[in-house]
């Protein structure tokens, strides 16, 4: 069986990449005022992963994945995962 971190960079490697530009996504990171745990799990969520998949490349719990995931729909307000997608995208077109 893969170890943790080669089934962590399989995960990756299959995911579909940002679909921001790294100084764009830093902007919207510091707008939306994500912890760098929240910054990572938004991207993830992004990247389409699962809690599960946010989970095992993170080596958290997925209960800590939702605790995470509630804090940052607190923080943005957002409802759901394409509510947070949808702010981010709008977000990084204002700092365009």
């Amino acid at each position: 069986m893969a170890g943790l971190s080669e089934l962590s960079a399989r995960i990756l490697a299959a995911a579909p990449p940002l679909p921001l530009a790294a100084d764009h996504w830093q902007a919207v990171v510091e707008i939306m005022g994500l912890s760098a745990q929240q910054a990572r799990i938004t991207e993830l969520i992004l990247r389409d992963l699962s809690d599960k998949q946010i989970a095992l490349v993170l080596g958290i719990s997925e209960s800590t994945v939702e605790t995470h995931k509630e804090r940052i729909r607190y923080r943005t307000g957002a409802r759901g995962r394409m509510q947070l997608a949808m702010q981010v995208l709008a977000i990084s077109h204002q700092v365009r």
